[in-house]
């Protein structure tokens, strides 16, 4: 009965063993498939934040290149502007010389 009693304790000591492994494990699965969860969405959620700032930085490229076109008309514009006012300038400048020129002549 010693024996018996020995192998008993034995057994009772190994299934106590395999029946924490067994909780360890099913705990650790646990983890683990919450992890695989967490990473999925982590995944999910770095993909959406990607397209969100390639939108932005697509949005943002299209203002600038909007403003630059601006920019290049208004310069042109400007450039036109000026040419017109310096020839107006210097249509009147002319005029004035003539008119100067004429009187002056006329005094003699």
């Amino acid at each position: 009965t010693e024996r018996f009693d020995i192998v008993s304790d034995f057994t009772r000591q190994h299934k106590a063993t395999e029946d924490e492994l067994i909780a360890r494990i099913t705990l650790l699965d646990s983890t683990i498939t919450d992890l695989k969860d967490q990473k999925e969405l982590s995944t999910l959620a770095l993909r959406e934040t990607i397209k969100e700032r390639d939108h932005y930085i697509a949005l943002k490229q299209r203002e600038y290149e909007e403003q630059e076109k601006k920019m290049r008309e208004m310069e042109a514009e400007f450039t036109h502007m000026l040419a017109d006012t310096q020839n107006k300038m210097t249509d009147r400048v002319e005029a004035t010389l003539r008119q100067t020129a004429e009187e002056a002549g006329d005094l003699e």
